[in-house]
């Protein structure tokens, strides 16, 4: 491009070619602390112009699986086992077979190698006349980079040195964000390289970017151009090829050109334009086989953030399976799968729901079975699955008192009516009476709770039914983008709190206040009560002053005392200390001087503010109401 614009102005268009997002995602690492150079080469058709339909999708799908629920099962344990017979078969033609496996395996390599080869030398040629006519810019991150902050990497040679691992490069594409090492295939050509320290012209001959160097002070490799870099990022040589490296050298003797100032504006992501992220908060990607949509956080009015589409071809006309992803809903459901061939949904929800419900598997046809999924640690009945089918019922427990795991109910339709096991033996006519009574009871009993169940169930589909109808979603208290009403009360409490503090600093401070809580539920103050509270404010105020000049007069003599012990020790011992001994303790002593000096200053000024203070908070307290002590009555005390 003949231009660029700046990387604060790309933030605000979110809009630009490869050069200025290379520049952008740059700048943010190496404000991050990474050594990043922006890239300018060559690179294939799909990456210049970000197509990704020949890519498959390169994120692993977070697909959530429920536990099956079994029975659990005691494996009987056995003391003494017998031998097991010898094998007197022959294996001759196993062994044979795994040979000619081996064999064949091994020439399938071989194969694969020389086809691999190939393939390689053929992705040297030139598939058209644009072919290293494509600039693209990119990103590298130089691993052990000299100038780096990052810890250096070393290994231990043949001869049992520690050297530094020669500097190595990882590339990122700004547009899509993918990391991959300097021999991947996308990238034909390398030109330049830049950072905020010198531009750097590539002169190595190569045939592929991964047989490139990335040793920077090298200038047999590359070519500094502009003069003032640091010292560690350039190997200065002279004709004993001794490294001075470490030395000084003057600008001028490079200098060849001057370089303008940067002139970008500090780069800044608020927080709304973070949370947007894409253009219009929305990004579609389709891949091979797959169609990639993101949104940004609360642009989908059900919560939406992600949706992924598998398709059974690589054109995407024949959807398989479709996963999306959702947060801040107020139903806390995180994820829904859904399989087209066979109409089914999978949903997962995160803990903290009333019916503690985990996840729900159900198809669009409601005659067939519904499956749900509870976390049973917070439920009552600790119920942890329950299966809903035409007349079958069936519920597991974990971690019941009464040991219970498994129930299951059978049941018409139509009626509602539970069934009797017919395979039960035949008894006498008292055992069918006592059976009958204890049936009865327990037909009861079991009855309701087969309504209870029941209602519960069909609460739980009544409730999903609304959620998905009116999806809601809920945001943090300190949201400062959405919960408004919340922050209008947190600054009108701020503003209340610095209204308070002018106030405060507006008014003179009451010494009284202290000494008035005593009779805080008195309407007046006797005389004897008020003079009391007048001599205790005065007094405090005294001692503290007092205190204050002591601690102050008592640093002075300390100062002064070693000040005399250092000068004695100077003119008793002055021709034992050299010059540098001796200009250091005339230092020490003048520094002592300089500080006594100051302290005695300060407790003039202490001793005068400390008599104009009593007097003002003496007639502060004689004119305060509170009180209503007379001026004699504070003379007479004061004596």
């Amino acid at each position: 491009p003949n231009r660029l614009i700046s990387p604060d102005t790309l933030l605000r268009k979110r809009r630009g070619n490869s050069f200025e997002m290379a520049t952008l995602l740059a700048s943010m690492l190496i404000g991050a602390g990474h050594p990043a150079l922006v890239v300018s080469g060559v690179a294939r058709e799909e990456v210049v112009v970000n197509d990704q339909i020949g890519v498959s999708y390169p994120f692993p799908i977070l697909e959530v699986e429920t536990e099956d629920i079994s029975p659990p099962v005691e494996k009987p344990g056995q003391k003494y086992k017998l031998r097991g017979l010898p094998d007197l078969e022959s294996h001759l033609d196993e062994e044979m077979a795994e040979v000619h496996r081996r064999k064949a395996a091994e020439e399938k390599r071989i194969e694969e190698e020389l086809m691999r080869k190939q393939m390689e030398d053929l992705e040297l040629l030139a598939v058209d006349r644009y072919h290293y006519r494509r600039s693209h810019a990119w990103v590298v991150i130089i691993n052990n980079a000299p100038w780096s902050v990052k810890p250096r990497i070393t290994y231990t040679d043949v001869n049992g040195d520690v050297v530094e691992t020669a500097p190595t490069g990882v590339f990122i594409e700004p547009s899509t964000g993918f990391i991959c090492e300097t021999g991947c295939k996308q990238y034909i050509l390398v030109d330049t390289i830049w950072n905020e320290h010198n531009y750097y012209v590539n002169k190595q001959k190569y045939q592929r970017v991964g047989e490139i160097r990335w040793d920077l002070r090298d200038t047999n490799d590359w070519e500094h151009m502009l003069p003032g870099e640091p010292p560690e990022m350039r190997t200065y040589k002279i004709a004993s090829d001794e490294n001075i490296a470490g030395e000084d050298h003057d600008i001028n003797d490079e200098k060849h050109l001057d370089a303008i100032f940067t002139w970008v504006n500090r780069l800044h992501i608020g927080l709304a334009d973070y949370e947007q992220r894409f253009p219009n908060s929305e990004k579609t990607v389709q891949y091979k086989g797959a169609i990639h949509e993101r949104y940004a956080p609360y642009s989908q009015r059900d919560g939406k953030v992600m949706q992924l589409t598998i398709f059974n071809d690589n054109d995407c006309t024949d959807p398989r399976v479709r996963y999306e992803y959702f947060e801040n809903r107020f139903d806390l459901m995180r994820y829904l799968k859904y399989t087209y061939a066979i109409n089914k949904y999978e949903e997962i929800f995160g803990k903290g729901r009333n019916d503690s419900l985990k996840s729900i598997e159900y198809f669009s046809d409601p005659t067939l079975e519904r499956k749900m999924y509870f976390y049973s640690s917070s439920r009552m009945d600790s119920l942890e699955f329950l299966s809903v089918k035409p007349g079958v019922t069936i519920l597991n427990y974990k971690g019941r008192c009464d040991k219970c795991w498994y129930k299951e109910f059978e049941f018409n339709i139509t009626g509602s009516v539970l069934k009797a096991n017919p395979l039960d033996p035949t008894r006498t006519n008292l055992e069918l009476y006592r059976l009958l009574r204890e049936q009865l009871q327990s037909e009861d009993q079991i009855r309701k709770q087969f309504e209870k169940m029941q209602e519960d169930i069909l609460s739980i589909f009544d409730l999903r039914k609304f959620e998905k109808a009116e999806p809601k979603l809920k945001f943090r208290i300190f949201d400062p983008l959405r919960n408004g009403a919340a922050r209008a009360i947190r600054m009108m409490q701020f503003a209340e709190e610095e209204e308070l503090k002018r106030e405060i600093a507006s008014k003179p401070a009451d010494f009284l206040a202290p000494y008035l809580v005593p009779y805080k539920h008195q309407e007046k103050m006797t005389s004897e009560q008020a003079l009391y509270a007048y001599n205790a404010c005065l007094n405090d105020l005294k001692s503290r002053f007092v205190s204050l000049l002591n601690n102050l007069q008592r640093n002075y003599e300390d100062l002064t005392c070693e000040s005399k012990s250092l000068n004695r020790f100077l003119n008793k011992f002055e021709n034992q200390f050299d010059n540098y001994d001796y200009k250091r303790l005339v230092q020490q002593s003048k520094e002592l001087e300089l500080n006594k000096r100051m302290v005695q200053q300060r407790l003039t000024l202490t001793h005068e503010e400390s008599q104009k203070k009593y007097e003002e908070v003496k007639s502060a307290l004689l004119r305060d109401p509170r009180l209503n002590i007379k001026k004699n009555d504070g003379q007479n005390s004061d004596e």
